[in-house]
């Protein structure tokens, strides 16, 4: 039926169209299970965000230190990647409380590339929801703070990501329809 010439050809031609989307998985990470993600500006979480709904989940607390004079708190910041061509279309923000604290209030959150895309303070308990529609190769410095004493809160930020519309036809469709159109010429030219 088919030679081995034909098969690995067919099986080439399936794997490079499934490695086309391979990384645009969405990202789903939990500080508890992926680790405490860092109060610096400079750590990047190591999986770029993919297309869909990628969720952040994590807790934020402050406690008061008056040796210290100042908050003891675990803040949360960070950067990450987004896939080629594509669109940050929505922000959004679950923040509820944890164990031992009220809350009632967040100090900031914030989503940065070269400029504020999303900035909110003075944030109770709830979920917020923010629309970007915006192409960015990163979101730098997304953060997320507590100063109120004894305060611990739960969160989750989903960042809805899409793929840009191209005029431009994907070379994978290109492929498709030569090898459709080949297919059919070859067809005419047996039956004639």
């Amino acid at each position: 039926m088919f030679n081995n010439k034909y098969m690995r050809t067919l099986l080439a031609v399936l794997l490079s169209f499934w490695g086309l989307h391979a990384s645009a998985v969405p990202l789903i990470y939990d500080e508890a299970v992926d680790g405490d993600l860092s109060y610096r500006s400079d750590v990047y979480i190591s999986q770029p965000l993919g297309f869909g709904a990628n969720m952040i989940s994590g807790t934020v607390s402050s406690t008061f230190v008056s040796d210290n004079d100042g908050y003891d708190s675990d803040f949360d910041l960070f950067n990450v990647l987004m896939p080629a061509n594509a669109i940050l279309q929505s922000v959004s923000l679950d923040y509820a409380s944890g164990d031992g604290g009220n809350g009632e209030f967040a100090s900031w959150f914030a989503v940065y590339f070269s400029g504020p895309v999303v900035a909110a303070s003075g944030l109770t308990g709830g979920s917020y929801f923010w629309e970007v529609n915006r192409e960015l190769p990163e979101l730098r410095s997304v953060g997320l703070n507590v100063l109120p004493d004894g305060i611990v809160n739960d969160y989750t930020i989903t960042f809805n990501v899409i793929e840009k519309a191209s005029a431009v036809p994907e070379p994978g469709s290109l492929g498709l329809l030569s090898v459709a159109l080949l297919g059919l010429g070859i067809m005419r030219r047996r039956n004639a």
